[in-house]
């Protein structure tokens, strides 16, 4: 009974200790070969999806709902914890499939253009002016590098022809290469 009382304390201690700050739910979806991190805080809604198939198993695709990008970076940045300790590294293409998460870096953009831009010109200024600076930084402490490796569908306002929508595809390197 003793041994019983204390195995059943260990077990609570561990739990307590490895997982007491984890708020990282993670749902294995076998019939797609793929798994999502989510992270529910508020109304504010994280996730990261990973894929197990060949063609896609180098990229995750982040969905949020929040309206800043300085609400999401303490939730990216336990789901990038999460995925890495439990595939043991993070895929170096990343998704960012939601346009409004991010809405201060197409302000950014928005403000450097000079007028009509090509996707290729969008990726080169995103990449020689840190437009991406917040997210740059959280990598950087988990030892990547972050460039902007595509965008599509980009969106030109009517009346400017500056663009105002597109989504973006990263490239994340490891720093100790």
């Amino acid at each position: 009974m003793v041994l019983l009382i204390l195995v059943v304390f260990a077990a609570g201690l561990y739990f307590l200790v490895f997982n007491q700050f984890s708020r990282v739910s993670i749902k294995v979806n076998p019939e797609y070969y793929e798994t999502t991190y989510s992270i529910v805080e508020g109304e504010g809604q994280f996730s990261i999806t990973t894929y197990q198939t060949d063609l896609n198993k180098d990229v995750m695709t982040y969905r949020s709902n929040a309206q800043t990008i300085n609400q999401q970076l303490e939730p990216i940045y336990e789901l990038f914890k999460a995925i890495k300790k439990r595939e043991g590294r993070l895929p170096p293409t990343l998704y960012w499939y939601n346009h409004q998460s991010y809405p201060e870096f197409y302000r950014r953009v928005k403000s450097a253009a000079k007028g009509k831009m090509s996707a290729e010109q969008i990726i080169k200024l995103a990449n020689n002016n840190q437009l991406f600076f917040e997210l740059e930084a959280l990598l950087t402490h988990m030892g990547y590098s972050l460039k902007v490796s595509g965008v599509e569908k980009v969106l030109l306002a009517r009346e400017t022809k500056l663009p105002y929508d597109f989504m973006l595809w990263f490239r994340l390197e490891p720093l100790n290469k």
